[in-house]
């Protein structure tokens, strides 16, 4: 054989080798979802992304704001931040998540902070006003914290338990 069939004849499975070794590094070391690539044992699970729940809220000096942090309109981009922030809730998914709520208007309505529109480029937000008018009193924010919540089963129990895998807090530097 040449040295060139050789290489060739070692290259498919060396690859195959490193994806199994990263993906199982992947599914020990992270909150990563079966269904995303954590786990061969996705079928098994109850840690799917549908029952995964990213729930965010904005620090005020006052109360916290739950933000409804599914809904950016018709920006999928942003949605898929939300989408990739649920699948693997590292520091870094979540990060970028938060930047896209940084750019956007809220509307506060009953402690329900609800996606209203686009910021321009020129602000640095996000800003979040009470009520529906752009009029009303603009809340102040000190940060946003954003939690990643599993559902995971208990063999005996017969029940399906919330467990808490991430809560990332990220905070602004000048209160707004």
């Amino acid at each position: 054989m040449h040295r060139r069939d050789v290489v060739i004849a070692w290259v498919a499975p060396v690859l195959l080798v490193l994806l199994a070794v990263t993906q199982i590094a992947q599914a020990s070391t992270r909150d990563l979802t079966p269904w995303k690539g954590g786990g061969f044992g996705m079928f098994a699970s109850t840690d799917g992304l549908n029952y995964r729940a990213v729930q965010a809220r904005f620090l005020t000096t006052d109360e916290p704001i739950t933000i409804a942090v599914h809904d950016f309109g018709d920006e999928q981009r942003a949605t898929w931040r939300f989408v990739h922030a649920g699948a693997m809730p590292d520091e870094r998914r979540v990060g970028r998540l938060v930047e896209w709520i940084e750019r956007a208007q809220w509307t506060v309505d009953r402690r329900v902070a609800q996606f209203d529109s686009w910021l321009p480029d020129s602000l640095v937000g996000p800003v979040v006003t009470s009520g529906g008018s752009r009029n009303d009193e603009v809340i102040m924010v000190t940060g946003v914290q954003i939690e990643v919540w599993g559902t995971f089963y208990t063999r005996g129990d017969d029940l399906l338990e919330p467990r808490l895998l991430a809560s990332h807090t990220f905070m602004f530097g000048d209160g707004q």
